[in-house]
């Protein structure tokens, strides 16, 4: 059998292994501390810098917003005042179609009584050359009688 080697440190050996351990796990501390608070500040700086982003997003927002109600009340108010000169011209425009319909229908009216008086005026006319004509008929047929009858004495 071989024969095995067991070396055993002395306490001072132990000692100094420990404190370079020791040390070791310190100086890993201080730099995982270190690296954690760098880390840490770092995601703080984040978070305060998306809180600005979302802070002025929100602003930006609202302004947008106020302005597109702004817009949208003038362009109400726009439409309303159309609508409103669109209305008085309109009336206006009834008003005036009403007068030229009156003006129309008077002058028909007061054509129509001129036709009128005219058309009774060749009536009368025509009646008076019809009645005319009948007398001259009735001459003329009373002188042909009266022919007629000397023609048959003689």
């Amino acid at each position: 059998m071989a024969a095995t080697f067991v070396y055993f440190r002395t306490a001072d050996e132990e000692i100094d292994f420990l404190k370079q351990h020791l040390s070791r796990l310190q100086q890993g501390s201080v730099q995982s501390g270190a690296a954690l608070s760098e880390m840490q500040a770092r995601l703080e700086g984040e978070s305060a810098t998306r809180a600005a982003a979302q802070q002025e997003q929100s602003t930006r927002l609202e302004a947008l917003s106020q302005a597109l109600g702004f817009s949208r009340a003038l362009m109400a108010q726009s439409i309303a005042q159309r609508v409103e000169a669109l209305e008085e011209r309109m009336g206006m425009e009834r008003k005036e179609l009403y007068a030229r319909h009156s003006r129309l229908r008077d002058e028909v009216t007061t054509e129509g009584q001129e036709g009128s008086l005219r058309l009774q005026e060749v009536s009368s006319r025509f009646h008076s050359a019809v009645e005319s004509l009948e007398r001259r008929c009735q001459t003329l047929e009373a002188a042909k009688e009266e022919i007629q009858l000397r023609l048959a004495e003689t």
